[in-house]
């Protein structure tokens, strides 16, 4: 018997036992048993054998449980190191909501729009099963407060590697074909028009954690700035710190240029743009370090305005 009418059939029982009415128009004794009796009913009952964990309010965890707990131990590691904290804070957020851990997914992703780097959870698959509740929804509120929409945009590509720790975009018109860096790997990846990745420069190129990068066209270049962090593959203590900016030719990936930045001070380049006149600027990830210009093969170094 379903369990709604196992209590309503016990509920009519109880009072056909111990509510009627006494002789005269008085109610028994009994009666004064009956909010007791209920209460008892209620408690002894038996919940159904085949409810599961899910309906009694404890969300199964997803079978890729495990390796979202590692991921999160290491966006852990790397908060405090990384110059990118609101893409942590923002994948950490979208872990702990797979595993349906609401509350630290909540203060993770409040503390990432309140950098107000850009990140919008709206339409993330992540956050299903947040949407509807009112801090979720406050968020996103914010988020598009903070930047509201001027365009719609289609997506891409997606791509399947797990450790990339992406940073930067770029675009080759000429070729159809994006770029992609990653600061863990120390790679540049190309999509061409099949949009699957392919490695396109790594360390043997001359590079650190690849951080920004922009398309020369007219000169045929790829500018990547490259920064030596703790959270890169096999990061040396003696080279952490190291910045500079690589050239590789857009079409072969080969080399021609690297032009690094000065001892005695830690740099991490970020953007770079690259002028019509040939010249191209980088801009560190602080105001303590300086912005670059290269003039080839002439570096120049002029202070950030404060």
């Amino acid at each position: 018997m379903p369990l709604l009418s196992q209590l309503r059939f016990q509920f009519c029982l109880c009072r056909a036992a111990f509510c009627l009415p006494a002789k005269g128009g008085r109610r028994s004794a009994n009666s004064l048993r009956f909010p007791i009796l209920v209460s008892l009913l209620l408690c002894t009952l038996p919940l159904p054998a085949q409810e599961s964990d899910e309906s009694r309010g404890t969300p199964v965890e997803p079978a890729a449980a495990a390796e979202l707990r590692e991921q999160i131990a290491l966006g852990e590691s790397l908060l405090g190191k990384t110059p990118d904290r609101g893409a942590v804070l923002y994948f950490l957020a979208t872990a702990h909501a797979q595993l349906h851990e609401i509350l630290p997914a909540l203060t993770q992703l409040k503390e990432c729009i309140a950098l107000k780097e850009g990140f919008d959870p709206a339409g993330d698959p992540a956050f299903t099963g947040l949407r509807g509740s009112p801090d979720f929804d406050k968020l996103i509120e914010q988020a598009h407060r903070d930047f509201p929409s001027v365009a719609q945009s289609r997506l891409a590509f997606t791509t399947i590697e797990k450790d990339l720790v992406p940073e930067g975009l770029a675009y080759d018109a000429g070729s159809d074909a994006f770029f992609v860096s990653s600061i863990r790997r120390r790679q540049v990846l190309r999509l061409d028009r099949s949009r699957q990745p392919r490695t396109f420069a790594d360390r043997s190129a001359g590079l650190w954690a690849a951080m920004g990068m922009t398309v020369d066209a007219p000169r045929g270049r790829l500018w990547v700035a490259t920064s030596a962090v703790d959270e890169m593959a096999d990061a040396a203590a003696g080279e952490v710190g190291r910045a500079g900016l690589v050239a590789l030719d857009l079409k072969t990936a080969r080399p021609v240029g690297r032009y690094l930045l000065p001892t005695g001070r830690s740099h991490v380049l970020g953007d770079v743009i690259a002028a019509a006149s040939g010249n191209v600027s980088a801009v560190a990830g602080g105001k303590v370090d300086p912005a670059v210009v290269l003039q080839d093969p002439v570096v120049l170094t002029l202070p950030i305005a404060r």
